[in-house]
């Protein structure tokens, strides 16, 4: 399940999650390559149940935006335990799922 982040106090105590991978994705609804990728974000959530699926609105939670240092979207940000451990820029499946891979060997 993907869940819609709506302020950064919010994305601000989900990264904190304790045990579990969180991935953000930083989108925007004009954005071709993020409103594409979309369905794929949504099976990869699914298929990894132990893993917190977020999306940001950058037009919504413009202030999360610019506290994550987002220049290009859409951006994949990859915390454990609170830490960002790895950034991936461009809808890239391939690259986002071994990101992920290597944070879960982190816990």
């Amino acid at each position: 399940m993907v869940q819609q982040v709506k302020s950064v106090e919010e994305l601000d105590k989900l990264i904190q999650t304790k045990g579990k991978v969180v991935v953000i994705d930083y989108f925007a609804t004009w954005c071709g390559p993020c409103v594409g990728f979309t369905p794929t974000y949504q099976k990869m959530s699914n298929e990894m149940p132990n893993v917190l699926f977020l999306k940001v609105d950058v037009d919504e939670v413009p202030e999360a935006a610019d506290k994550a240092g987002i220049s290009s979207i859409p951006a994949f940000h990859v915390y454990v335990n609170g830490s960002r451990h790895e950034i991936v820029v461009g809808a890239a499946e391939t690259k986002l799922r071994d990101s992920i891979a290597k944070a879960q060997a982190k816990l």
